[in-house]
């Protein structure tokens, strides 16, 4: 977030001056930092289980692989995951919890937009919007390093626990979503839009309270195939999310006026749905077995 907040300024400065400058800073930026990722050792022994593979494929005989092995391992690759689902549908509220990751990838797709929005709704050029959108990740910041912090001792100084904590933070962060992106599909000016930015900034917390509310309903040892599963679901959201609200953002601009707010109001209603599910889950303190040793 820290780069995110001092690149962009940066940016913007160079574009002023030459708008290609920024364009190859980052791609050099790009071609130093994807050859360092070589450099990170790998681990759980993976290159002694690549050498073992290796050395069992030279001793077999048939090089080719046959119809009933490729069928072993897609059943490898399906059974894990559908015992996964079996566990996980046992609670509804995990099911719709784990849904609701896709409005969340939905305003990760608006953020591209909104440099374009911003630009041909207000008449602004690029390095400017570019400094506005800063806003976002300034107050983010702010949130994350202060607001969460007080508004976590006030709520456990009321006697909420965690859990309960984790689901009244994620239905506020949700009702600043809904205002603050359908504020901004309807800003009739760069001040009202950078104040609405700002609101639904605020409500940027509402996927890490959701993960960690998610995290409290399932057993400790089925924490890594819940993420497993909404990265699955966020990378869904992604493809269906970004084609969607470029569409609407393409049909808003043909309708000219305030439709071209149109995916922003949009991302709001969405949210609203969102809260709705949210007010009817509740919540349990997650049982955990624990297993003494008969020594």
């Amino acid at each position: 977030m820290s780069g995110n907040l001092l690149c962009p300024p940066m940016s913007a400065w160079i574009m002023t001056r030459n708008p290609w400058g920024a364009v190859f800073l980052g791609l050099a930026c790009n071609c130093i930092g994807v050859p360092l990722s070589l450099l990170i050792p790998e681990t759980l022994g993976y290159q002694q289980h690549i050498k073992a593979d290796h050395k069992h494929s030279d001793e077999e005989e048939a090089p080719s692989l046959s119809k009933k092995q490729a069928m072993g391992f897609l059943e490898q690759c399906y059974k894990p995951l559908s015992e996964s689902m079996g566990y996980f549908s046992q609670d509804g509220r995990v099911v719709i919890l784990i849904l609701l990751f896709v409005p969340i990838m939905l305003s990760w797709s608006t953020i591209p937009l909104l440099l374009q929005y911003a630009s041909s709704r207000y008449g602004l050029s690029f390095a400017t919007v570019t400094i506005l959108l800063t806003v976002r990740v300034g107050v983010t910041i702010a949130m994350f390093l202060s607001v969460q912090s007080f508004v976590f001792r006030l709520l456990a100084n009321a006697g909420l626990s965690g859990q309960k904590r984790d689901l009244f933070l994620a239905r506020g962060s949700v009702g600043l979503l809904i205002v603050g992106w359908i504020a901004i599909g309807l800003s009739p000016t760069p001040i009202f839009f950078t104040a609405s930015l700002m609101i639904a900034s605020l409500g940027q917390g509402f996927p890490v309270y959701l993960r960690s509310f998610l995290t409290g309903l399932v057993e400790p040892n089925k924490v890594a195939e819940l993420y497993t599963i909404i990265g699955v679901v966020d990378t869904l959201g992604l493809m269906v999310g970004g084609p969607l609200l470029a569409w609407l953002f393409e049909r808003g601009m043909q309708l000219g006026g305030s439709f071209v707010g149109m995916p922003f109001v949009a991302l709001g209603l969405v949210y609203a749905v969102v809260v709705l599910f949210l007010l009817r889950i509740g919540y349990h303190s997650r049982r955990t077995v624990v297993e003494d040793d008969s020594d």
